[in-house]
């Protein structure tokens, strides 16, 4: 009796086990039948296939390696054919073609699977593996502070191994992109510093993911336009095509962390010697309440989360809000002298630098200037007791990328950004004589020439670097989408011709104008529009319907009167949606 209970137990338990790994390899739709490998420099990687939304199998591989290099690992005992030709372990993949459709067959636990496959490829770029400790990205994904240690190989756009290591902590970062966009941006702490794509030595760096960005230009783009005009410590950045656990996560652009260091910002830390040294961001307020990270506000209600020193004391704290308090109140008074203190702006800010960001925001129509990622610093009293604008950074909004506003607009010295969004210091700087006539020399006398050499040039060179890499990432990440890489080139050539001109005129010309600010159907954000005085405004945002609302039309905000968009424009004004509930 004994014996056949522990027999039954047994089948009993078989049974479930068989059920459970039977259930586990065929839960998905497309049970893994094979992967492939590459080997070189005495290392192997393998890469998954992956599943479109199309329902065809892709497999994605780097731009270094030879095609005849790859070659197919089997992940099943049963047969798998290629356009009818049998696969064997560890044949290679030269007898395909990439970017060619063939039929793709296997069974499985006597089901049998029938795909499309498409072998692609990537070129121009490097290419990075990160494999977690854990084997997956479950734990990271599922909370933006949460971090996994593993290891990284790195590989040059020709195939040179670049770095080879152990990464200490792999963890999200980001705020709108980690919260709602599948592609995620990552932070990567290595194990000791590392000279990454000859960017520099450095422990910390940043994957971004450009994931509302369908060319991956944007924010190349700029670091890069930021460094040659001059604006200190602009980010150095390398794209890379990302595999995490096996599989491609798409195109990134690997960066330089903003940080004090002798490769990034390289200003002395903070210590008891040196005790004004720092970096700070100004922020949108509520997100940094949220982050519940170390910040300060000022009387303006300006918001700015302290990054380094990473540890201070409340006297330091002080220090740098009295510092950016002088500033401010100078800043907005109507001589420039903080009314306090006595301090003229100009002395408690470097000038130049602040014009050149301010430049490179209105240029590139950054709808985040003076708002959200706007980076200062300062060095040591020793050195001078000055804020400096910069670095650079964030520009995922940049460039017209989210068409909410005209090219043939003013942007980064706008008032309000939306509600509650006051962005006081450009606006309060660009009514200063001293101020304007530095944009309009730094512009005429050095900006043009580089933007000439940007749009003839450098940015031909761009598209052509990434082309091929960022079709790819668009086969994984916009199939479905509207977006188009060779559209966003185009967009992007045709911003830069309109912004140009459009900038010329304002500047160099001295065209009159006035603004036109409307709030969008969100409620609260805001859109601008510069009309040339005595003229009409060419459009107006479009309305999306509202659930038991109907639109009654366009008002003034002060007068709460019907706007007429046929009339000319002589003076500045706010405009809103207005909206009446539907009887009934």
């Amino acid at each position: 009796m004994k014996n056949r209970v522990v027999i039954y137990i047994i089948t009993v338990l078989l049974m479930v086990v068989g059920i459970y790994f039977g259930m586990e390899h065929i839960k998905e739709d497309n049970p893994a039948a094979f992967r492939v490998k590459i080997t070189s420099d005495e290392h192997t990687e393998h890469i998954d296939y992956w599943q479109g939304p199309d329902g065809c199998i892709y497999v994605f591989l780097p731009g270094y390696v030879a095609f005849e290099d790859v070659v197919i690992d089997l992940e099943t005992t049963n047969d798998v054919y290629i356009n009818q030709l049998l696969i064997e372990d560890g044949m290679s993949c030269s007898a395909f073609e990439k970017d060619c459709f063939y039929d793709f067959t296997y069974t499985s636990w006597g089901k049998e699977y029938s795909y499309q496959l498409k072998f692609i490829q990537s070129a121009n770029v490097a290419t990075m593996y990160i494999d977690t400790a854990s084997g997956n990205m479950e734990y990271i994904h599922r909370l933006k502070g949460n971090e996994e240690s593993g290891s990284m190989v790195l590989y040059t756009a020709d195939g040179q191994l670049d770095y080879e290591g152990n990464v200490n902590a792999l963890n999200g970062r980001g705020n709108d992109t980690w919260s709602n966009y599948e592609k995620k941006p990552y932070s990567v702490k290595l194990d000791n510093a590392a000279d990454l794509l000859q960017m520099g030595m450095a422990e910390k760096w940043i994957l971004l993911a450009n994931a509302k960005d369908a060319s991956n230009l944007n924010n190349k783009i700029v670091y890069d336009f930021a460094d040659k005009v001059g604006l200190s410590y602009a980010p150095d950045a390398e794209w890379v095509d990302l595999y995490l656990n096996d599989e491609y996560m798409g195109l990134y652009l690997l960066c330089e962390r903003i940080e004090i260091g002798e490769s990034r910002v390289d200003i002395e830390t903070t210590t008891q010697e040196v005790e004004s040294s720092y970096i700070v961001s100004q922020e949108i307020v509520e997100r940094l309440t949220n982050l519940g990270e170390p910040y300060i506000t000022t009387e303006a209600g300006v918001g700015l989360r302290i990054h380094e020193p990473s540890e201070f004391t409340n006297e330091q704290i002080h220090g740098i809000a009295s510092q950016f308090q002088i500033a401010e109140r100078g800043i907005m008074a109507s001589d420039g002298v903080d009314p306090q203190t006595g301090t003229h702006y100009t002395d408690i800010i470097d000038m130049d630098s602040w014009v050149r960001k301010y430049l490179l925001e209105e240029i590139f129509m950054n709808i985040d200037a003076g708002y959200g990622s706007q980076y200062f610093f300062c060095h040591d009293k020793s050195v001078d007791d000055k804020i400096y604008a910069g670095p650079a950074w964030d520009y995922d909004h940049a460039l017209a990328r989210q068409r909410v506003i005209a090219p043939d607009a003013m942007i980064a010295n706008r008032e309000y950004a939306r509600e509650y969004g006051y962005t006081p210091w450009f606006y309060e700087l660009y009514q200063k004589e001293e101020f304007y006539r530095q944009i309009v020399k730094i512009y005429t006398e050095e900006y043009k020439a580089e933007l000439a050499y940007l749009r003839d040039t450098q940015l031909p060179i761009y598209v052509e670097k990434v082309r091929t890499a960022a079709e790819m990432n668009h086969i994984r990440w916009f199939m479905n989408t509207d977006e188009n890489f060779e559209q966003n080139v185009e967009d992007i050539f045709s911003f830069l011709d309109t912004r140009i001109a459009f900038l010329d005129k304002m500047w160099i010309d001295n065209m009159e104008c006035n603004t036109v600010r409307v709030e969008t159907e969100y409620g609260y954000f805001y859109t601008y529009y510069t009309v040339p005085v005595g003229e009409k405004i060419k459009e107006l945002p479009e309305i999306k319907a509202q659930e038991k609302m109907y639109f009654v039309g366009w008002y003034h905000e002060d007068t709460d009167l019907p706007f007429d968009i046929t009339q000319p424009i002589y003076e500045d004004m706010q405009i809103y949606p207005k909206w009446e509930p539907v009887d009934g």
